[in-house]
């Protein structure tokens, strides 16, 4: 397999959407208009006629060249038409032209070489009530206890309520950068990627707020926040319990991933919704 190094300008984007296109195993991370806003200048590895693909998200620090994960992206790695494997990953590895790098690949990119990192994903092709049925009886109390409080959950959320709100509530978490999250944002609805959900309490007042990532193959929960009232309510179970039913009645219902966690609780967070485990690769190689 003859295997190719691009520099951004020579990227044919046309042929790269054509690839995912096909790729049983793509992710709303590797499209063109997602790496330009995350990973400005991104470069590619690509074999035959855009038969294979890899993002190289590409930095520079001291003058030196190295790979890292962008921001808001939990797994990139190689993409086939025809699906990958492990021969096809090992080479694209291999091919990679710098000395330092740290990345995800995805699920269907298993190699001995990586680590296996958690991820968690729901597969919304039941009906609700069988989805429903899976939750687990803390899942099941927190959606009531937001429906007792009159917890309102709306899909229209305009973008400049969910970017004040995010950018305005405290978190106890390293946050990506408001400037990042803005384009993101208005990128990704421009090109009718994302969807942004409000939960509104009694009185009318925002509570949480969720970026969703959608792609008609996955749903990628990207963006949560809530604030203290927000977390006294468990809106965001609300938030969670409305897109499984939206999504449940769709033609051909997606997954919904949950960009999973190795936090116990946060990933014990997601298992209540009947989240199955479903592990991503990381790989380095740190050159002095």
């Amino acid at each position: 397999m003859q295997i190719r190094h691009l520099k951004h300008s020579e990227i044919d984007y046309a042929r790269w959407e054509d690839c995912l296109d096909e790729s049983p195993d793509a992710l709303p991370y590797a499209h063109t208009w997602y790496l330009d806003v995350v990973s400005p200048g991104w470069e590619a590895l690509v074999a035959g006629d855009y038969d294979c693909v890899m993002p190289l998200p590409r930095k520079r620090r001291y003058g030196l060249a190295y790979l890292v994960q962008p921001p808001l992206t939990q797994q990139l790695g190689v993409f086939a038409r025809r699906g990958g494997n492990e021969k096809i990953t090992e080479e694209f590895i291999r091919k990679i032209p710098y000395l330092s790098y740290h990345i995800h690949l995805n699920e269907h990119n298993a190699t001995p070489r990586a680590m296996a990192l958690p991820n968690y994903v729901l597969p919304l092709n039941r009906p609700y009530e069988e989805l429903r049925g899976g939750y687990s009886a803390n899942a099941r109390r927190n959606i009531a206890k937001a429906q007792r409080a009159g917890v309102e959950v709306r899909e229209d959320l305009p973008p400049q309520d969910f970017l004040a709100f995010y950018c305005g509530v405290e978190k106890h978490y390293v946050a990506p950068d408001c400037t990042l999250v803005a384009c993101l944002v208005d990128e990704g609805l421009r090109r009718r990627a994302l969807s942004l959900y409000g939960a509104y309490s009694r009185e009318g007042a925002l509570v949480a707020a969720l970026c969703l990532l959608v792609s008609p193959r996955r749903l990628v929960y990207l963006l949560p926040v809530s604030n203290a009232e927000g977390k006294r309510q468990s809106a965001m179970f609300a938030v969670i319990d409305h897109i499984i039913y939206r999504y449940s009645l769709a033609s051909m219902p997606p997954v919904l991933d949950f960009e999973g966690s190795r936090q116990e609780g946060i990933a014990r967070f997601y298992q209540g919704f009947g989240a199955e485990l479903r592990e991503y690769y990381g790989v380095r190689r740190l050159h002095p």
